[in-house]
């Protein structure tokens, strides 16, 4: 007996684990209604709709997503789509602001009409966009357009580690679906209007040029631009490199798209092989209107175009620093306005030294030792070569500079005795030190050889003029 009842509670306790874990697994509601929803005041929800309703939505959580995703904002939510029990999409709606990640409520329109949509009217929450359909209301008409005729039962939800939050369900009834294909293409058109191109990445006018010609060469017609999407090449190691492109074309019927390509070039003992046409994804319509325009910030914006400029420029320097001789030969009045620059030679060389380095390393970190290794080399010795003084300067005087430092480091004592450095700072201070100490040696026993470069001092500006300019033209006029 006692045994039956040990096993009557252990049972009991068990289902009403399991049911507790239910209820705590789901949380909030949806709302539904035939006509646009104030989210401040709901209203009752519709459970029942016949083909030929618009269809509008709130999801609910039951609190704010923020406090549900213990995130300020830059958050993305996964909305799930059933139809009749399946899964047919899910996708994320991401939460760009504070503000919108600080509601309780996320507007889910299913078939509205196209004037009153709003879904997509916040530029702070951002629907996911695959094959070119946009999530959400464009995506959902395209589904219910494609039903069978007769009764289904529709669910959304929002999914989170086995949580759900704001699901709700409703049935919808007809014998013809059409009028959502039909309200589908209004939504298409209206969404389109409002495409525009993805952001630009890197700008590399000679790797354009070769992407456009490859493109042609696959059947690409009436291109009207093209441009690199990415910041830098997707490195797989051991197989090749890849970027991605936008292109956008006039189609066959008038109208406009474009097509994220991804370019590759393959992994050889040698470097890299020869670029080609890897894959081309969907056509997206857009306006053509919209062509000129990228939803991301101004190409200019890029880290790497900057830093291609400033190099440039400095090699542009270079090379006027290094002819201005020349230059004084044919014409007094130049060389006397040039020579404010050649006084900062010292300076303007090891500037050049640095980025020419920088970039080098940079290429060598993506596997592309050799790419603009003649810029970078020019860059190098004519940085070198002008900037030999400034980076020797403090190991010349070095017995005076270390009678200076203890003079120094005695009145730091004496002024500053509460605030003691701590050993490991002070390795870190010596290693430093030690390292500059070495390369200036180094220097300085190679200061010989390269001031034998005098020789070739106008060859060498040359260079750095000519490279400075084809590195500007190539990577920087778009910013001009």
């Amino acid at each position: 007996m006692n045994k039956e009842c040990l096993f009557i509670c252990f049972f009991c306790l068990a289902v009403f684990f399991f049911s507790a874990t239910s209820f705590a697994q789901s949380a909030g509601e949806s709302i539904f209604s035939k006509s646009p929803i104030d989210p401040s005041d709901p209203g009752k929800s519709v459970t029942s709709f016949e083909t030929g309703d618009y269809i509008y939505a709130v999801l609910r959580p039951g609190s704010s997503w923020k406090d549900i995703y213990q995130k300020e904002s830059g958050f993305y939510i996964m909305v799930q789509f059933y139809v009749d029990d399946q899964k047919i999409t899910g996708k994320p709606v991401t939460f760009k602001s504070a503000e919108a990640a600080a509601r309780d409520y996320l507007i889910l329109d299913i078939a509205p009409k196209p004037s009153k949509m709003t879904s997509y009217s916040n530029p702070d929450i951002e629907f996911a966009t695959y094959d070119g359909f946009k999530f959400g209301p464009q995506e959902f008409t395209k589904i219910l357009g494609g039903l069978p005729p007769g009764k289904h039962t529709v669910k959304v939800e929002v999914y989170n580690y086995g949580k759900t939050y704001g699901s709700g369900t409703f049935e919808i009834d007809g014998s013809d679906y059409k009028f959502y294909t039909k309200l589908n293409a209004e939504i298409t058109e209206n969404v389109g209007q409002n495409i525009t191109l993805p952001p630009a990445g890197m700008v590399d006018k000679k790797l354009e040029a070769e992407m456009r010609q490859l493109a042609e060469n696959g059947g690409w017609k009436d291109i009207e631009t093209l441009y690199i999407k990415d910041k830098d090449w997707w490195v797989e190691q051991g197989v090749g490199r890849y970027i991605a492109a936008v292109i956008a074309a006039q189609a066959e019927d008038g109208s406009y798209f474009y097509s994220i390509v991804t370019f590759k070039q393959d992994q050889i003992l040698t470097g890299w092989g020869p670029l080609r046409l890897d894959h081309t994804g969907a056509r997206i319509a857009i306006p053509q209107k919209n062509i000129g325009k990228s939803s991301g910030a101004d190409r200019s914006g890029s880290p790497f175009i900057l830093f291609r400029l400033a190099l440039s420029l400095a090699l542009l320097a270079a090379g006027i620093i290094l002819l201005v001789k020349v230059v004084e030969k044919f014409q007094d009045k130049i060389g006397t306005l040039l020579q404010p620059l050649v006084k900062m030679k010292a300076l303007i060389g090891v500037i050049t030294l640095g980025l020419g380095a920088a970039f080098f390393v940079k290429n060598l970190l993506v596997l592309s030792p050799l790419a603009d290794i003649l810029p970078q080399a020019a860059a190098v010795v004519a940085g070198l070569y002008l900037g030999l003084d400034l980076l020797l300067k403090k190991s010349v005087p070095r017995e005076q500079s270390q009678k200076q430092e203890t003079a120094e480091a005695v009145e730091g004592a004496e002024k500053h005795e509460d605030q003691e450095k701590t050993p490991e700072a002070m390795k870190v201070e010596e290693a430093a030190k030690a390292g500059v100490e070495k390369a200036q040696d180094f220097l300085a026993g190679k200061r010989t050889l390269i001031e034998q470069l005098k020789v070739y001092e106008v060859p060498l500006g040359a260079a750095a003029l000519v490279f400075g300019l084809l590195h500007l033209i190539v990577g920087g006029v778009p910013l001009l």
